[in-house]
């Protein structure tokens, strides 16, 4: 009755005369700061916050500075005054919201704008804001013992953070004796669900792209408070609230050298786990996965929940140095995320992306155990496959797609699945950076010694390579040939002086090759290729179009081909026969029309598409092949390569931009780099084109 008694006096003018609004807001706000008793404030606060919604622009022009007082004196003593004091200035604040719904006398509300509404509310956030004692006390409330005056001290905070989050983080690192640390911090240990949660939104305004404030949390124990929240939600299989405390958590680290360097030393061991991985399984440990950890059951949720882990072992992934067990614990979990789990494809995707250059090192040494779902059985029964080695997976992953294709839906193009395979691709190319791993992949291609066993890499990628381009197309094998040449084209993405480009000139695909000895099967135990992968070989050149690319090379493999002298050819002239195959074939795919239109059947447009992206791996390589080697120049010139380039570039119509660019640009490298004499010089070649 005393509330309803002092607001009936307070709004009720001399001897009962009506009065307006504007009297009323006047009225209340100066009880604000001339009452003494502190029921009459609390009365005149909750009367203001019943207007905000109807005259906020007037309530906050007149009253903000008394509810500020209010807000520094009553909000600490009473929880009633402190959550409609901090209610009534979180309506004043808000942007885009209801206020000012008069429209005066005969003007209907729903023709009054609200334009008024939103400068008034960065109006009042701008007063709010003008020095830092506000926002101070608004910190110091977050540990208020009150449920309500710290939820409402947090809903501000979050708005504040929103829209003037510079000015609110400078105050923050300014708060004094740390005030503003450990109110977030009481917030985030607190067991109440609704204010944890909205103090990790909160968190993630707060710490975004401050490095300082970064640093002063993490110190101050939110890496700690972080995982506690993760764990006590059930780790990778909770919610979103882990999603948000794992976005807390990435933001802490990433971009913060120093905040890394600690976590690494205090809380890295923990995170592997999450994920059901051993922490003290490194790149040279000689013990299997748990099965526990390949083969999981997923869902939406967990997939992002296990993403944002992923990218956060990335970043220590990267920064391991030699001898760090817990670096080389973080880059075995990834690998074998990667390649041998049933995990969802953008985590693969993830995982790869994470790996170092100094981690695909260990790719030929490191033993996996990879599994493919069994078919028809909607991913419920999984076969495990044999030990392989972790690059013989990565040339797979590249060159046949997720589990080798099994599962998939033919002709179904993911992108998804297109950026595993880029990822793999990439993973190849860190991999044979360094010159004598990429020289022996090349001389695997062309073993003359028969006591060595070719890495299966070698063999996997030459296989591809050589393989017919098939008619009709099927984008399963225009990706395939596509990527061996992605693959091949990071063996010759060397410095001029490299003997990459050489060795790449004496590989004979098709030469008949020794059988192993006695003493070789020995020797192809000591090979830097781990003994669990079982060597596979190419298909023969003569093998039809749809041939499959596991079939075998082994004596008289070019046999079919009924021409001895073609087992001489390089691997070279086998590119350039297939790439004028390829433009014979596409030629006569759209014979009679000049580009893909509409009307035409969308699968006929695929099939050109698919077309297209064949003959660009083939140019692709050859660009990179031909640079800065007048050798490789030559022999393509002399093997009819000019004419197969100036076909397509005097085609006026029915090729494709990109196609016409490719050839251009490797014409023009071949008119740069031809240097040595042969059947076609700089000086031909330039008129021939003209």
């Amino acid at each position: 009755m005393d509330f309803f008694s002092s607001t009936y006096n307070a709004l009720r003018g001399p001897q009962g005369a009506p009065q307006s609004a504007t009297d009323a807001i006047g009225k209340l706000s100066d009880r604000l700061s001339q009452s003494t008793l502190l029921s009459d404030r609390r009365a005149s606060v909750l009367s203001l916050k019943g207007l905000v919604r109807d005259w906020k622009t007037e309530v906050g022009d007149v009253a903000l500075p008394g509810l500020i007082e209010v807000l520094l004196n009553d909000c600490e003593v009473d929880a009633d005054i402190g959550k409609a004091c901090l209610e009534t200035i979180t309506a004043l604040c808000e942007i885009g919201g209801e206020g000012d719904l008069h429209g005066g006398v005969g003007v209907p509300a729903s023709v009054v704008t609200r334009a008024n509404a939103r400068d008034s509310g960065w109006r009042h956030m701008d007063y709010f804001l003008a020095n830092e004692t506000a926002t101070h006390k608004l910190l110091f409330l977050l540990s208020d013992e009150a449920f309500y005056t710290r939820f409402c001290s947090l809903q501000l905070l979050a708005l504040l953070l929103q829209h003037r989050r510079t000015v609110v983080q400078k105050y923050f690192i300014s708060s004094p004796n740390g005030i503003g640390t450990s109110g977030i911090l009481a917030i985030l240990n607190d067991k109440k669900e609704i204010l944890r949660n909205e103090g990790l939104v909160t968190l993630q305004a707060l710490t975004n792209q401050n490095v300082e404030i970064q640093k002063i949390l993490a110190f101050g124990g939110a890496f700690d408070s972080l995982l506690n929240i993760i764990t006590a939600e059930g780790g990778v299989e909770g919610g979103v609230v882990v999603q948000d405390a794992l976005q807390c958590l990435d933001m802490l680290l990433r971009l913060n050298v120093s905040n890394q360097t600690y976590f690494r030393e205090t809380h890295l061991p923990s995170l592997p786990p999450l994920l059901i991985f051993p922490s003290t399984l490194t790149l040279t440990s000689d013990y299997a996965t748990p099965q526990e950890f390949a083969l999981q059951f997923w869902n939406e949720q967990k997939s992002i929940n296990v993403g944002l882990i992923v990218g956060i072992l990335g970043l220590f992934s990267r920064g391991a140095k030699e001898g760090d067990n817990i670096g080389s614990a973080v880059q075995r979990c990834l690998i074998e995320l990667a390649l041998a789990s049933n995990c969802p494809t953008a985590v693969k995707v993830k995982a790869l992306q994470g790996l170092p250059t100094t981690a695909s090192a260990q790719l030929a040494t490191l033993v996996i155990t990879p599994y493919a779902p069994v078919p028809e059985s909607n991913g419920d029964e999984w076969d495990r496959l044999d030990h392989t080695s972790a690059l013989s997976a990565v040339v797979d992953l590249a060159l046949e797609g997720e589990y080798g294709g099994i599962g998939q839906v033919p002709d179904s193009r993911p992108k998804v699945a297109l950026e595993l395979r880029a990822a793999a691709a990439a993973t190849f190319e860190n991999f044979v950076r360094r010159e004598d791993i990429r020289d022996a992949v090349l001389r695997g291609m062309s073993p003359t010694d028969p006591d060595t066993r070719p890495p299966r890499a070698s063999v996997q990628i030459l296989s591809s390579l050589t393989t017919p381009p098939p008619q009709p197309i099927t984008l399963t094998a225009s990706l395939k040939i596509l990527f061996s040449s992605f693959l091949f084209s990071s063996l010759l993405r060397t410095e001029p002086s490299s003997s990459a480009k050489s060795l790449a000139r004496r590989i004979l695909p098709f030469a008949d090759r020794p059988s192993l000895s006695a003493e070789g099967e020995e020797k192809m135990s000591r090979s830097f290729f781990v003994p669990a992968d079982s060597p596979t070989v190419p298909p023969s050149h003569g093998a039809g179009a749809g041939g499959d690319a596991g079939d075998g090379l082994g004596e008289g493999a070019g046999a079919d081909r009924g021409d001895d002298d073609g087992d001489d050819q390089t691997l070279l002239q086998i590119l350039i026969e297939h790439l004028s195959l390829s433009f014979l074939y596409r030629s006569k795919s759209w014979e009679g029309t000049s580009m893909p239109s509409p009307s035409l059947g969308s699968s006929e447009a695929q099939d050109e598409r698919d077309w297209d992206r064949l003959i660009s791996g083939y140019l692709i390589l050859l660009i990179q092949w031909m640079w800065d080697d007048s050798a490789s120049v030559k022999e393509f010139l002399d093997n009819g390569g000019l004419a197969t380039l100036t076909e397509p570039i005097n085609q006026p119509t029915g090729v494709d931009p990109i196609v016409k660019g490719l050839c251009t640009g490797l014409l023009g490298v071949c008119y740069e780099y031809c240097r040595l004499p042969g059947q076609v010089t700089s000086v031909a070649e330039h008129q021939y084109t003209k």
